[in-house]
């Protein structure tokens, strides 16, 4: 239920955008429907195309969210949310690629040195999807605590570049709005004077 209200949230979040609304739509009528059709079906494919469709919704999303952020001079309360917005929804995108890279090549990544959801029947993709949000989030701010661990190469290659995207985000982004609203202070206190 969370990831279907998820993803029509961000389908109203990208409505004002006629270039990304159509794209969102897809995406999210994909993910949606393969989301759902995980209850019914156990079959890795299906499990591979919900988390595929999930991911480029997340990714679209975001993309929609951070464009918007960089737009404009005035730094208000909705661009500092959109900001805040923008990064966690970073999180989740990288969230939902873990989950497809751990489904497509078991064992990219081990808990506790156990697999992911081990013996978990019927709800190890929910678990799955519970720790790679959790490792995801922990990873991209940097402070991962060391009880999820990427194995293969190419697990460990994204589990690298997370953290340094998420760094960039906040180093370039944050350091904009500051400058921005900076900016913006000192042209209306000059105005002001005048």
């Amino acid at each position: 239920m969370f990831v279907t209200l998820t993803l029509i949230a961000g389908t109203y979040a990208v409505s004002g955008k006629p270039r990304y609304l159509v794209g969102a739509i897809v995406l999210a009528g994909g993910a949606f429907a393969s989301q759902w059709l995980t209850h019914f079906v156990d079959k890795r494919v299906v499990f591979i195309l919900a988390r595929g469709l999930s991911c480029g919704f997340f990714l679209l999303v975001t993309i929609s969210v951070i464009v918007s952020v960089m737009k404009g001079e005035e730094v208000t309360t909705d661009k500092i949310c959109g900001a805040i917005c923008g990064y966690l929804l970073m999180g989740v995108t990288w969230a939902f690629l873990f989950g497809l890279m751990e489904i497509a090549h078991p064992g990219s990544f081990l808990q506790n040195g156990q697999l992911i959801a081990l013996d978990r029947g019927k709800y190890q993709q929910f678990v799955l999807m519970n720790s790679m949000v959790y490792y995801s989030l922990s990873n991209i701010s940097t402070s991962a605590y060391g009880d999820i661990l990427a194995k293969s190469t190419p697990a460990r290659a994204l589990s690298n570049l997370e953290p340094i995207a998420g760094q960039m985000y906040v180093a370039v982004l944050i350091s904009r709005l500051v400058a921005l609203h900076v900016t913006y202070r000192l042209a209306s206190h000059t105005k002001t004077k005048e």
